[in-house]
């Protein structure tokens, strides 16, 4: 790993992580949002960072008032991307913090039941919320 170069680990990470999450076009939306879904993805797989949003966006699309609830399905498409951007349109700045919030207590409470199933991860759970968990 020492000797991998910058540009042979971007390749990579954009190959498994930031184009299967539809990145490009999530931060083109919300650039904290990219950052937050790439980091989870890379820690807890991609399927869950999709998850992850789409059960955030539904729980705040005010009972499908602002958009239509998604289907939490770990596949960003259309639908997760459009309702991202009428959820940051209709909540604005606000709401893009509390968006990210909610990704991080998702990630955290992960990070819980898995330290709760295993005991073994018991001795990372605080570097996780140390470094993972961020705001």
């Amino acid at each position: 790993m020492i000797n991998l170069s910058v540009h042979v680990a971007f390749k990579i990470y954009s190959s498994k992580y930031w184009d299967p999450l539809k990145l490009d076009t999530i931060e083109a939306l919300s650039p904290g949002v990219a950052e937050e879904m790439v980091d989870t993805g890379v820690n807890q797989g991609i399927s869950r960072a999709a998850k992850f949003l789409q059960r955030a966006l539904t729980l705040f699309n005010n009972r499908g008032k602002i958009y239509d609830d998604l289907i939490v399905d770990g596949d960003i498409g259309e639908k997760t991307v459009r309702a991202l951007g009428d959820y940051l349109a209709y909540r604005g700045d606000e709401g893009e913090v509390i968006l990210l919030r909610a990704l991080n207590a998702l990630q955290g409470s992960f990070y819980i039941d898995l330290a709760e199933r295993r005991e073994k991860d018991e001795s990372f759970v605080y570097g996780w919320f140390k470094n993972r968990v961020v705001m």
